[in-house]
């Protein structure tokens, strides 16, 4: 995602958490994935919107924005003790 790629990947259980219809393409067979594949790449306005939404994932994800969530959690922690 970070790199400007259209993301095509196993539907795994960590993946599901990242990868959503709308920044890339979850499969399951092989014939999905080379379903997927064909898709992707014979709609270039998809692949495009597929990686500007890919951009957003990651920097929801960014290691700031993890930090800043986790710093969070920790402060509700402190004020319940």
């Amino acid at each position: 995602m970070s790199q400007g790629c259209p993301v095509i990947a196993r539907d795994a259980m960590g993946l599901r958490d990242y990868v959503t219809q709308g920044n890339g393409v979850l499969f399951k067979t092989e014939d999905e994935l080379v379903k997927s594949m064909l898709k992707v790449l014979s709609s270039p306005k998809q692949m495009r919107k597929m990686v500007a939404n890919g951009h957003k994932t990651v920097q929801k994800y960014s290691i700031q924005n993890s930090t800043k969530q986790l710093l969070k959690i920790y402060e509700s922690i402190l004020e319940k003790t």
